[in-house]
């Protein structure tokens, strides 16, 4: 038996290696169809295959597949995208190997990634040869497999990645889609398949013309006298998936007339309209039997929820294993889950894979904080602030008068400072500083440069890594609970160290801002070493402009939500538990790693050994950063 991958492209550079060698390791033969490519997409096929063919573009998605299943010469055929990833639990070919003869295709999942969410789609992208596909846009085979009087049987353990959804792609799509609609309804104006086409798009918000009652009569038309079940069943989906966000009652006669086409989907839209009513014993009753079911609804953290809320927390729990794909939502919901059973520790770690997906999960970070504040212990304890001193003395009195200030309840609170001052009156400013404190005399042998953003040249960063370090095994060998490393560049509220004491985290900064070059920016970072957004995939996935909108919603967190969130990167006002100190975490240098700073070489250990960082915006103890 021999299989064929077919494809037809343009302008894929960015996806076609990735998707050809995902698909290699099935197919016997290779079969691309280049539809007016400018970039250096057929050189790349050139690497994976010679069965390249042109083909002049004609607004025909069926003419160009069936072009493409023409020069293929497999007894199957895989058709896939450029921008899509082929993945199979099982060995394929035995697979087909043992399917009966009336099995003409494989309807598998196509999961679609946006963002830090996904949907799921079935689409028949295995078939025999001999099969073909119809419409000029939203080509499918479906028709072909009635022609021949096969069968079409769905398949969850291969699936494809489709990674093509980004902002200007979507836009593109669907302008082009929707002109092609327009053209082929004008050619063929009974044809129903293109008139559920072109009212799925203005109901779904694809399209922006004509309006939202003209899509209902043309698909309530399709269901009154629909050309095969198919169609109506789809047609009756789409309708219940528009009335659920606008208008959830007007949905239920919809959800109703569905059973008699698929029994499971009515089911789950049931369950998803007793979830917006919080009806949650019906949505449990609904939703649960199909949890282990793929679908693009994602009935696993619905049904969870119900399960949360009618008190089955073991039922939701065993809802999550079940789960084939788990969603951010799934992780909340199943911590809570735990949390109720009293297990903080699953609580914590499901929540932290929220965090992964999302790091601004509001939910996730509020149950690891509530977990954190239940689980402190309010006794006395012996803190270190440690601090490498290099400032100007106008500076430093400012700040020193407010450390001198901090509130430290029954707490003991001690300083060990690193004196490196150039000018000799910062040095006598520390002599004079009226608390208990230790003072380590270090000569300034090294320049200061400021250039920007980063200031020091790589010794001087590491001088006072060394520095830091230094202060880090003064507070173990004299039992010291907590150490609190400070940039003396920070004017401190006086209720900041307990503000971050109460938060009871392993490792948690201050938050504040620095003013430079006309901007305004934290000394926190999201993700990597200076990182403001999240990066889900590969980097250069992300446009300029997504890249500062993350940045604008994490500054927006930091400015507005006066709680504890988890960060990649911190620094200067950093409180750490005698733990992770014990442990190994220090500013020692990674030399496997290009990121610079002590600072930086301090989270990545601390992150390697497993303890996350936190920072805390400290809105009603603001710290004011001196960046002179």
């Amino acid at each position: 038996m021999k299989i064929s991958a077919c494809l037809i492209v343009k302008n894929e550079e960015k996806n076609i290696e990735r998707c050809l060698a995902s698909v290699k390791k099935v197919a016997d033969e290779i079969v691309v169809v280049d539809t007016g490519s400018k970039d250096r997409t057929i050189d790349l096929a050139k690497q994976f295959t010679d069965k390249i063919f042109r083909f002049k573009w004609n607004n025909d998605f069926a003419e160009a597949r069936n072009y493409a299943l023409s020069h293929s010469t497999g007894d199957w055929i895989i058709s896939i995208d450029a921008d899509e990833i082929f993945h199979s639990n099982i060995d394929l070919r035995s697979f087909l190997e043992t399917l009966p003869d009336d099995i003409g295709a494989l309807e598998i999942k196509i999961l679609s990634q946006t963002g830090d969410s996904f949907t799921i789609n079935r689409l028949p992208k295995i078939f025999r040869k001999g099969c073909y596909f119809s419409n000029k846009v939203h080509e499918t085979i479906i028709a072909s497999i009635e022609k021949l009087n096969l069968k079409i049987l769905p398949v969850d353990s291969i699936y494809f990645i489709h990674t093509g959804y980004t902002p200007d792609n979507i836009v593109f799509k669907r302008k082009r889609n929707l002109e092609i609609l327009k053209k082929a309804i004008q050619k063929e104006p009974e044809n129903r398949v293109y008139h559920f086409y072109l009212a799925q798009g203005i109901l779904l918000g694809l399209y922006t013309a004509p309006d939202v009652d003209y899509a209902v009569k043309l698909l309530e038309n399709i269901i009154a006298n629909p050309p095969n079940d198919n169609l109506a069943s789809e047609s009756l989906k789409v309708l219940i998936k528009y009335f659920l966000i606008h208008d959830p009652d007007k949905a239920l006669p919809y959800i109703q007339s569905l059973e008699v086409y698929d029994k499971q989907a009515s089911d789950v839209f049931a369950g998803t309209y007793y979830y917006i009513k919080k009806d949650w014993e019906r949505c449990y009753q609904n939703l649960h039997p199909y949890t282990s079911a793929l679908l693009d609804i994602d009935i696993g953290s619905m049904s969870i929820l119900s399960a949360l809320n009618t008190r089955r927390y073991e039922e939701g729990i065993s809802i999550f294993r079940k789960l084939p794909v788990k969603t951010p939502n799934a992780y909340v919901y199943t911590a809570m889950c735990y949390k109720r059973l009293g297990d903080n520790k699953m609580a914590r770690k499901l929540s932290n894979e929220a965090l992964n997906f999302n790091p601004l999960n509001p939910l996730a970070v509020s149950l690891i904080n509530l977990i954190d504040e239940e689980e402190y212990v309010d006794r006395s304890y012996k803190i270190l602030v440690v601090s490498p001193v290099r400032q100007d003395p106008d500076v430093l009195k400012v700040v020193l008068d407010s450390w001198r200030n901090l509130k430290t309840d029954k707490h003991t609170l001690e300083f060990f400072f690193v004196d490196n001052n150039e000018h000799p009156l910062s040095s006598k400013l520390l002599e004079q500083f009226d608390a208990p404190k230790t003072i380590l005399k270090e000569r300034p042998d090294l320049p200061y440069v400021r250039s920007n953003l980063h200031h020091w040249n790589y010794f001087l960063v590491e001088k006072v890594a060394k520095f830091k370090n230094t202060g880090i095994r003064y507070a173990l060998s004299r039992g010291f609970d907590y150490v609190f490393f400070l940039d003396s560049d920070l004017e401190l509220h006086p209720d900041v160290l307990l503000e971050l004491l109460k938060a009871n985290k392993p490792i948690i900064s201050g938050v504040f801002w620095t003013k430079a070059v006309g901007l305004e920016y934290p000394q926190v970072w999201l993700q990597d070493q200076i990182s403001c957004y999240q990066v889900w995939a590969r980097e250069n996935d992300l446009t300029e402009e997504m890249k500062v909108a993350y940045k604008n919603s994490f500054y927006e967190v930091l400015k507005k939500e006066n709680m504890p969130i988890r960060v990649g990167g911190l620094g200067a006002c950093t409180l750490v538990k005698r733990e992770p100190l014990e442990r190994g975490v220090n500013f020692d240098p990674i030399y496997n790693v290009s990121f610079f700073g002590e600072d930086r070489w301090f989270c990545i250990r601390a992150v390697a050994l497993g303890y996350d960082l936190w920072a805390h915006p400290l809105l009603n103890a603001p710290i004011i950063h001196h960046y002179v």
